[in-house]
């Protein structure tokens, strides 16, 4: 059910520990300065409840490494798909948004059968990230949606394909001081189950590029809830 996402997990596992072995980890500068980058995105996060077992992770990548930028519980999410990536030139249209809106209703209605595995973090060269897993039907809902979205609307943009299903944790805004112990720990913790989930509700939302909760509107809730 789930070898394909662990094989995509440990890919970027291996080249995020030699990234660090190799001093080669991406700082962003957009951490450093004024960041005026608009997106839209639809996108899923735990319910407060299941949020706060994030915590105590937070909690353990400060003790090791302070200076990480870090994601808080409620700024933590799973993006199920980029519909326009973050720029300066950022705009759509009202009218086509409202279409836009039902059609990922339509397209979601089934999305309640499926459940999300919270197990794992993994290290990659920009980046620590939570490890989330699904079944087959799941990655070809998004990408059914993702494909669909790109031929109707004109002002669809993103970075790539997802293949992972994972949630960001810390990024890199100085050097790393300790990067043998962030290894370590993420090691440690490569396949700790923390929870598991079904996606009842998502988000679209007007963001930055790292989801701050005072730069992120959210547009339209959607609830998947029978």
């Amino acid at each position: 059910m789930h070898s394909e996402l662990w094989d995509v997990y440990d890919r970027i596992h291996q080249k995020g520990i030699s990234s660090f072995l190799m001093d080669a980890v991406f700082i962003d500068p957009y951490l450093c300065q004024k960041d005026e980058r608009l997106g839209l995105t639809l996108r899923y996060r735990l319910n407060p409840e299941k949020a706060d077992i994030l915590s105590p992770i937070i909690d353990d990548l400060y003790k090791i490494e302070p200076q990480l930028y870090l994601y808080s519980p409620k700024e933590i999410h799973l993006t199920f798909c980029t519909i326009i990536t973050c720029k300066l030139e950022f705009s759509y249209s009202t009218s086509e948004l409202k279409e836009l809106i039902h059609m990922v209703n339509e397209n979601l209605q089934n999305i309640l059968n499926h459940s999300l595995i919270i197990q794992g973090l993994c290290l990659s060269n920009n980046a620590i990230l939570l490890q989330c897993f699904c079944n087959a039907q799941l990655q070809d809902i998004r990408l059914d949606l993702i494909k669909t979205l790109e031929q109707k609307f004109k002002f669809i943009s993103y970075r790539f394909i997802p293949d992972s299903f994972h949630m960001t944790l810390a990024r890199f805004k100085h050097p790393i001081t300790n990067p043998e112990r962030l290894i370590d720990y993420c090691d440690n913790n490569r396949k700790t189950y923390y929870s598991e989930t079904k996606i009842k509700h998502m988000e679209l939302v007007v963001n930055d590029w790292f989801h701050k909760s005072d730069k992120t509107k959210i547009i339209h809730q959607f609830n998947f809830s029978k």
